[in-house]
């Protein structure tokens, strides 16, 4: 297989008037720029506000080879794509996160060839509500002024010898002999006469050092569609991990089909990892093996994917892990393809949402229907998915409506809507669930999250309490009354300011607090209105301390969520997922990282609340009075496979001065998997007005020490 490059800088034009002529060998119009391709329009000077269409056209020399077929292949371009060559229509594209192209062998000519793309984002007439664009199109925390539109993936003529291939779906399965079967399908398109082929199956340790295995094949194809299925068996392979659980070992992989001259037809290589993954009472198993989901949702590392690198992606993975969180949910879109190989890499299991958020039209039935095929044949063969979802909160209103609303109002709306039926959670997410177990048997489908069910029903759940509400506490209420809104919760969380010393520029214009929120709203989208609830900027002697403090609360729901869900590990809670890792450009959001991956307050909190082995009290009231008596049990929180001896476990309680007040020590052991009531503490609260802390410490036999500590705020 040979590929030959068609990046580079291609002429382009906005001026739509030209539509019907630019692609025209003869067309001979000045280009308005020259954009590099891969690269998003937005991205290039001038261009930075510019949305709806962009006409592109290069050109490519070619020489004919006996025997070959040529293919167009495009790795991505968002969102509607029309494409040319030589001036004939080869057809058009609608998506973004697919890879497409076109046979062009018989358009080819010798010399000179003229390629010329439309693309729309969003289509002419339509609005992001009606495309499968997820939170690239509308979302809360996206400028509505940001257009990743552009050809954004790499452009390639690629030769094939005599035949093509679909693309390759592999399958891993474990059996009871200790050993892996491993299913590759694909077909072939053979423009050839019948004949046998010879076909190479390969796996390879690719991050540790092991035995190779490989497999050879005979294969009769006559001329059209051929359906090929290999099976490898592989005694004893070494299994993929997550970090917390074990080691990720992968295998390079190799598939290569040759003629009988031995010349390569075609091949195709990917990693692999040998895993099996199930869902069971709404808890999870990796190889078997029951664990507990502790993640986060990331959204588009830049809304501009032409931009991103794997540097990039690699950051955002390290950060995760260094949160201590094994897992990540793909916040409805699909991320570059080298997003998935570090994942596998570092031992991360992803969950993966379909593009669909809010509530759509029936309108977009037949076009999801198609794309939700379509994301799982792009990404069945990455080892680090674990979880198909087909849409998220089906039942909520677009934000560009929600954002009229109250928070009052917002939550009331969307309870009573995840609760009656709708059309696009009860008729079209069905639908998808439907379509993806179709091709994909291997993974757990959820059709949606955030839904609730509060007697029956429901999905993955997300909650707001202390965001959307006063109080984050409504959870423990919540969880006596309707455990099983808890079994699984993917969302949870609250905005804060990042420390960014350009974002914080609009809040020191003018006397404090009477700034320009107006800007902040607008640029960096904040809910001021929800914010303030939580944290009032005139309870604040100036922008610093009030940023700090929207951190702090932030940092403290945080722990509250995570503590409270992981107390909660398998009775009946299965995982926790927050909102959300880190920003894609300058905002004020729920993140716990700034588009510059500086860390707020709340990723300390959660790398510490977050930790496979933890120890932790009851939650603290919201104040407490002198003389009080405070009685709480320590648990401590093991995700390890594995029972821990002999731990030290100390607490102590240091008033407002610092002095310690109450200290006790003992010794402690936790069961496997589980959440150990280990101690049981009480004290009373001194007499000294403030903030007490109360500390606790776990020492391994290892001298490992792990640390956790809380606010008890004392007044009058």
């Amino acid at each position: 297989m040979e590929r030959q490059s068609l990046n580079g800088a291609w002429s382009a034009w906005r001026d739509l008037s030209l539509a019907d002529q630019f692609y025209d060998p003869e067309f001979a119009v000045m280009p308005e720029y020259d954009l590099t391709v891969p690269g998003n329009w937005q991205a290039h000077s001038g261009l930075d506000e510019h949305t709806g269409s962009m006409l592109y056209r290069t050109t490519f020399a070619w020489q004919a080879q006996e025997g070959m077929i040529y293919r167009l292949l495009f790795m991505g371009s968002f969102y509607l794509t029309t494409v040319w060559l030589n001036g004939k229509r080869l057809g058009q594209h609608e998506g973004y996160f697919q890879e497409f192209g076109w046979d062009i062998s018989k358009e080819l000519r010798p010399g000179e060839n003229v390629l010329a793309v439309r693309v729309d984002a969003p289509p002419p007439g339509k609005s992001w509500r009606d495309t499968v664009t997820g939170i690239f199109g509308e979302w809360d925390c996206k400028p509505d002024s940001v257009n990743p539109g552009g050809i954004w993936g790499d452009v390639f003529l690629i030769a094939t010898r005599r035949g093509s291939m679909d693309p390759v779906q592999i399958e891993t399965r474990l059996t009871a002999w200790n050993s892996a079967q491993i299913t590759v399908k694909t077909k072939l398109n053979w423009q050839g006469q019948r004949t046998a082929l010879q076909a190479e199956l390969g796996m390879t340790p690719r991050n540790f050092s092991g035995k190779s295995h490989s497999g050879q094949y005979t294969l009769e194809v006559q001329p059209g569609e051929n359906d090929l299925e290999l099976r490898l068996t592989m005694p004893e392979p070494k299994l993929w991990w997550t970090w917390d659980q074990g080691y990720p070992h992968l295998y390079d992989f190799a598939f290569v089909l040759r003629d009988q001259d031995g010349m390569e037809v075609e091949g195709y290589k990917t990693h692999l990892g040998i895993r099996t993954v199930e869902w069971k009472n709404w808890q999870f198993y990796l190889n078997g093996r029951r664990m507990f989901l502790r993640g986060a949702s990331y959204g588009p590392t830049s809304f501009f994917l032409a931009g991103v690198g794997a540097e990039h992606l690699l950051q955002d993975v390290n950060l995760a892990v260094g949160a201590n969180l094994n897992c990540l949910r793909v916040y409805s879109h699909v991320a570059r393809p080298e997003f998935y190989r570090i994942c596998a890499e570092k031992g991360v299991l992803l969950w993966q949402d379909f593009p669909l958020d809010k509530r759509y039209d029936h309108q977009i039935t037949a076009t999801a229907l198609r794309q939700v095929r379509d994301m799982v044949v792009h990404l069945r063969n990455q080892t680090a998915i674990c979880f198909w979802c087909c849409h998220n909160e089906p039942h909520a209103l677009p934000n560009s409506v929600v954002r009229r609303r109250s928070a009052q109002l917002r939550v009331l709306d969307t309870t009573a809507r995840s609760a009656r039926p709708t059309w696009n959670k009860d008729v079209l997410d069905p639908r998808l669930r439907a379509a993806i177990q179709l091709e994909d048997q291997s993974r757990p489908v959820f059709a949606h999250s955030g839904v609730f069910g509060f007697l029956r029903g429901g999905s993955a759940t997300h909650h707001y309490w202390g965001w959307n509400t006063p109080d984050y506490r409504t959870v423990l209420w919540l969880r006596r009354l309707f455990p099983r809104t808890l079994r699984l919760v993917t969302e949870y969380g609250a905005q804060s300011w990042p420390l960014d010393s350009e974002m914080l520029q609009c809040l020191n214009e003018a006397a404090w607090p009477e700034v320009n929120w107006t800007q902040a709203e607008r640029d960096y989208l904040l809910d001021k209105q929800q914010l303030d609830t939580q944290v009032r900027p005139e309870d604040y002697a100036n922008a610093d301390e009030y940023v700090l403090a929207t951190q702090e609360y932030q940092a403290e729901l945080l722990q509250f969520y995570h503590e409270t869900l992981r107390k909660a590990k398998y009775h009946p809670c299965g995982g926790a997922m927050l909102f959300y890792l880190a920003d894609a450009c300058p905002l004020v959001s729920w993140s716990l990282l700034d588009y510059r991956r500086q860390p707020k307050l709340a990723y300390e909190v959660t790398k510490r609340a977050m930790r496979p082995v933890q120890v932790m009290v009851d939650w603290p009231k919201a104040e407490y009075h002198p003389g009080e008596q405070w009685q709480s049990a320590v648990y401590v929180v093991n995700d390890l496979h594995r029972p821990l001896i002999a731990l030290g476990l100390t607490w102590q309680l240091l008033a407002p001065d610092g002095t310690v007040v109450a200290k006790e020590r003992r010794i402690a052991d936790a069961e496997p998997d589980a959440v150990t009531r280990v101690a049981m503490l009480s004290f009373t609260v001194p007499d000294q007005l403030g903030d007490c802390k109360l500390e606790l410490q776990l020492e391994t036999p290892g001298k490992e020490k792990i640390h956790n500590h809380y606010h008890l705020k004392v007044c009058e």
